[in-house]
This record gives C-alpha cells, sequence and structure tokens, in this order.
C-alpha cells in the first residue's frame, strides 16, 4: 500500500552572501515538508525522473549495515504525493546506475547483488510498466558511473569488478540495440568516480580510488568524436565518494567526498575551456558519499541535500555555500536528491552513521 503523505512544512529562512564586487544575492527560503516514507527504507539506491514527471525508485540496500539488497522499485506520484510499489527488477542491486533513455525508458546497469558485483542490464519501460533484462555488459561493475551522450547512448565507465578492484574499461549502451560495446580504455582505473555530461558533448570524469586508499586527483574527458579517453588537468586534492553537477554556465562544481586526511568541505570548479580546475565554494561542514543527493535547482542555485547532517544551498556569485537552518534531516549517506518537474526536490532514503538505511522521503521547495 502506498505510504501516506504526512506533510509538515517548516519555514526555512537563510541569508545568502556573495563574492566581492558581485551584486547582493536576494535571501533564498526553503520551505521543507516531510514526505511521509517509501515503502521500504533503502540507501544506494537510484531515483530517476520519468518523463510523465513521476520518479522510479530502484534497488538499494535494507536492514542495519545494509545486510539485505532490494530487487524491489517503487513510484513516487508528486501530484498525489504518494509512493507505490512498481514491481521487481530482474536482478537486486545495490551501487548501480540508472539513467533514462532518450524514448522515456530506465536504463539500470551493474551493482552488487548482495554476493557479486554483477553485468546484468535490465530497462524500465514506463508503457508496460515491467523490467525486461537486456544483453549484460561485458564486465561486472560495482559503483559505474554513467553518463548520456548527445546522441542518445550511454557512456558507461570505472566501478570495481569486486572490493578493490578498480576497473579501466568503458563501455557505450546503444538504447537502439540494447546491447553495450566496449569503448576505450580510460587513463586510469577507477571507482567511486563521478561522470558528467559536458554541453560540448564530452563527458567529465573526476576522481575516485584506484585501489584501496589510493584517492585520485586526476580528471579525464571521454570524446565522442574521438571515442577516446584524454586526461585533463588535475583537482587540487584527491577525493572520491564527492559529488558532481553541472552548473547553468557549463561548468562542473565538485563537491565533498574523503580522502586520507578524512571528509572534505572543499569545492572545485571544471571549466571546459580550458580543462582546469579552480577553488569553488566552501561548504559549510564536510559532506560525502553524495554523487545522487546534489542537484541544480531552476534558478542556478546549487543544492546538497545529502551526505551530511543538514541540507547546504550555493547561490551563484556567493562565496560559500549556508547551511540551511531548521529541524535537521540527519545524516544520510547514499541518499538521492531529484528535481521535481515543478522545481520542488524530494530526497529520499541514505543510511546514518550507524548505517541504519531510512524510508523517510523530503520535500525541499526553494523560492525566492
Amino acid at each position: 500500500m502506498a505510504a501516506k503523505a504526512n506533510v509538515a512544512g517548516v519555514l526555512l529562512a537563510l541569508s545568502i552572501g556573495t563574492a566581492a564586487c558581485a551584486e547582493k544575492a536576494p535571501d533564498t527560503q526553503l520551505v521543507v515538508n516531510v514526505m511521509g516514507a517509501m515503502n521500504e527504507p533503502r540507501a544506494g539506491h537510484q531515483t530517476t525522473a520519468l518523463n510523465d514527471g513521476r520518479l522510479l525508485i530502484t534497488g538499494g540496500c535494507k536492514r542495519d549495515s545494509c545486510e539485505q539488497v532490494l530487487e524491489s522499485s517503487e513510484l513516487f506520484d508528486a501530484i498525489a504525493r504518494t509512493f507505490r510499489p512498481a514491481g521487481a527488477m530482474t536482478t537486486p542491486r545495490v551501487s548501480h546506475a540508472a539513467i533514462r533513455l532518450p524514448d522515456g525508458r530506465v536504463l539500470i546497469v551493474g551493482g552488487w547483488t548482495g554476493r557479486a558485483a554483477t553485468a546484468q542490464v535490465e530497462i524500465y519501460d514506463p508503457a508496460t510498466s515491467a523490467f525486461t533484462a537486456a544483453i549484460p555488459l561485458h564486465s561486472a561493475r560495482i559503483s559505474p558511473a554513467a553518463a548520456a551522450l548527445p546522441d542518445g547512448r550511454v557512456l558507461i565507465a570505472g566501478g570495481e569488478s569486486r572490493t578493490g578492484s578498480a576497473l579501466s574499461s568503458a563501455e557505450i549502451f546503444d538504447p537502439r540495440t540494447n546491447a553495450a560495446g566496449l569503448a576505450s580504455a580510460m587513463t586510469a582505473a577507477r571507482n567511486r568516480n563521478t561522470a558528467t555530461a559536458l554541453a560540448d558533448g564530452r563527458v567529465l570524469i573526476v576522481g575516485g580510488v584506484s585501489g584501496r586508499g589510493r584517492y585520485l586527483s586526476t580528471a579525464e574527458v571521454y570524446d565522442p568524436a574521438t571515442r577516446a579517453f584524454r586526461r585533463v588537468g588535475d583537482m587540487a586534492m584527491p577525493r572520491h565518494k564527492h559529488g558532481a553537477v553541472r552548473l547553468a554556465d557549463g561548468r562542473v562544481m565538485i563537491v565533498g567526498g574523503e580522502n586520507s586526511d578524512g571528509r572534505l568541505a572543499a569545492t572545485e570548479i571544471f571549466d571546459p575551456a580550458s580543462n582546469r580546475f579552480t577553488p569553488g565554494p566552501r561548504l559549510a561542514s564536510a559532506h560525502y558519499k553524495l554523487p545522487d543527493a546534489i542537484v541544480l535547482l531552476r534558478d542556478g542555485a546549487v543544492l546538497v541535500a545529502g551526505g551530511g547532517e543538514t541540507p547546504e544551498i550555493w547561490v551563484p556569485g556567493a562565496p560559500a555555500f549556508k547551511t540551511v537552518r531548521g529541524d535537521a534531516i540527519g545524516e544520510r549517506s547514499f541518499a538521492t536528491a531529484t528535481l521535481l518537474h515543478g522545481g520542488d526536490v524530494l530526497a529520499l532514503g541514505g543510511y546514518d552513521s550507524a548505517i541504519r538505511p531510512t524510508a523517510a522521503a523530503w520535500r525541499i521547495s526553494p523560492s525566492r
């Protein structure tokens, strides 16, 4: 049975500072509504916006220490504000990738089944409300990074074949054939890296780990015109389990993460014109395990809604992120945050410091 939405709005006001010589940014207000709960606790799941405005939530893990990997899925109806079961995937999986295809279907690849890494691929079709198995990947991949290419294909890069064994290989899924072909290898083996589609058609691959404790500061781009990866400038610091978001001006902000020095509050910004990174606005506190919990809002602001005790927001021109004041949502590692059609953000699940996944959901509504 779908969970009832228990809406309890709290108005949260915060002021955003500005950089030197910049025009003062208007105050930003966020209204946080408790949205009841999903049908099951989930962390390490994926949330994918469908063309009709609903959200598809797939897999993840539940129970203490994430002991049970889920094959279940559910749909969130933004109008009715309800969750309902959406059937079982063909394979249980956590730490997988999911991305909407140009025809509206959702591609789901890789992950951990609870026993091993998987190469299994499946596709959810909203027209039939069913998951269908497709041709497997060439390599099993836990936590692969995926990004759409301009022609509708999907680049799937990195991940690990088993714990501690990062992959340099990449594949390209073609929705016309429902199969993935091998691409050229990355310049480095990477796991827990990010992949971000750039406005010029390239894909930016950033950071990650090449093995236990071997954190990467390197970055590279995949160019579909040359069908090859090429190194670009390095970040100022290595990081993994970070987030990345393309800004309204086409640059990419890299947020938080972790390295041998601990959790990070620093951000960096990649400029596709120069292929280099520069320091970005600092977070109010460290955030990590947030690859799917960072969102570009409609007004160009960036909302970090997971990986730390409280959400934070940055407005273009401000020198730093600001913590959203009010009732703390609490630490939620490997949560998801997804922009809804109306401009609100739905934050779902994640686990706390004791690795206890939650089914909780919050609707974050920015306004000016």
